[in-house]
């Protein structure tokens, strides 16, 4: 299911992971609050 979301992209699917880091890109959460609530933690690297 999980590689689904992620290769489903264009469909607007989207992973928690992915959401996360786009919010961190917009300056809406800091990167450490991410990696806090992600579900791969390897996503966010130094965070």
């Amino acid at each position: 299911m999980y590689s689904v979301i992620q290769t489903s992209a264009q469909l607007g699917m989207q992973t928690l992971d992915q959401s996360l880091l786009e919010l961190v890109r917009r300056n809406v959460v800091s990167g450490a609050e991410a990696r806090a609530r992600a579900a791969n933690k390897d996503s966010f690297p130094g965070a």
